[in-house]
């Protein structure tokens, strides 16, 4: 059995509001296991960031 690969990126991720991802990328500075990012975040007591639905439109 043979499978061919294509060219070009395997996955591509938009992703308006980056606290809100799920995805935990091990690559990601944001939500790796290894990140220590929203931690902090929750800690300093800053809000999640949110993308105004305005720059979408």
């Amino acid at each position: 059995m043979s499978t061919k690969t294509k060219q070009g990126p395997w996955r591509i991720t938009f992703d308006t509001n980056p606290d809100d991802c799920n995805m935990r990328c091990i690559m990601c500075e944001e939500h790796s296991i290894y990140s220590s990012c929203q931690i902090d975040r929750k800690a300093e007591g800053r809000p999640r960031r949110r993308m105004d639905i305005k720059l979408m439109r």
